[in-house]
């Protein structure tokens, strides 16, 4: 569907709220948007998909083990910040 600035990915429904998705994805996701965990992949050469690790705070590769912090929400996935 196209919208008034360009096509339009995915409908939030009437009874969604933005804040309502944020709450519910916070609790085991970094408070990332799970539709983005599911794109998102290691920059290694295997582009991997990663993992959450809640206690670390990190999402970390299935593949080469590397943790990418996640910071104010924002997944920093620069082989240089791993860890």
């Amino acid at each position: 569907m196209l919208g008034r600035h360009g096509p339009r990915l995915w409908r939030v429904s009437d009874n969604e709220t933005r804040d309502e998705t944020r709450d519910t994805a916070s609790d085991n996701s970094l408070g990332l948007d799970p539709l983005l965990l599911e794109i998102l992949a290691c920059p290694c050469p295997a582009h991997a998909p990663l993992r959450v690790d809640v206690d670390r705070q990190l999402l970390v590769c299935t593949e080469c083990g590397r943790g990418f912090p996640v910071r104010e929400g924002i997944p920093v996935m620069l082989l240089d910040e791993a860890v």
